[in-house]
């Protein structure tokens, strides 16, 4: 199981190089995870079938990833004009963005119950569950290499999830990693969880 290696854009930003990096080292971390587990290891559910399963945390990033890149998209095509105006000044969270950043990043700090429609089937295959994934990491992928003409601090979009919040590119860019990255514990969590199948 191979990933798609990226192309990263020449004359990229660095902190776009960055967040392309961090992309890249989710899709290890995750085709790590799954490179050798058969489908009845994908769907095993811990604690007694109350928590989520590998292919579960999948299954919702696909999906939650997938829905940030359409919001995200959207913002990329409008912020067209917002041109870059401090090349060199980088990533510029605000409050509520930073608080989103610090409940996302692994190891979890409490339980935030998924949306119902992000709430995946319990049973799935992996042979099409990972190229889903992929699917929406390599528009997430594109999205950053997009972002390199474009103002990431000023052009905002809609939080598809909770929308009467808006966030800059760069908020929402660096909340979907932090959220991969959440997922990507938890699903690392599930192998190591007592009853695990061999």
């Amino acid at each position: 199981m191979a990933s798609q290696a990226p192309e990263l854009a020449i004359g990229l930003p660095p902190y776009l190089q960055r967040l392309a990096g961090e992309l890249d080292e989710i899709d290890k971390a995750a085709e790590r995870l799954l490179d050798d587990l058969a489908d009845r290891q994908f769907n095993w559910q811990p604690k007694n079938g109350e928590a989520w399963s590998v292919g579960q945390c999948l299954a919702h990033l696909a999906v939650a990833n997938s829905l940030y890149a359409t919001a995200i998209r959207q913002a990329v095509d409008e912020g067209k004009h917002l041109r870059p105006s401090e090349p060199g000044a980088g990533l510029k969270h605000r409050l509520l963005a930073r608080l989103f950043l610090w409940c996302m990043e692994p190891p979890p700090k409490f339980r935030l119950r998924a949306p119902e429609r992000l709430v995946p089937s319990a049973n799935a295959s992996k042979q099409d569950a990972w190229p889903m994934f992929l699917a929406a990491e390599a528009r997430i992928r594109n999205l950053i290499l997009e972002c390199a003409d474009v103002d990431v601090n000023r052009a905002r979009f809609i939080n598809p999830f909770a929308q009467s919040f808006r966030f800059s590119l760069g908020d929402g860019l660096s909340i979907v990693l932090a959220h991969s990255r959440r997922h990507i514990w938890q699903a690392r969590q599930v192998r190591l969880a007592p009853g695990f199948p061999v």
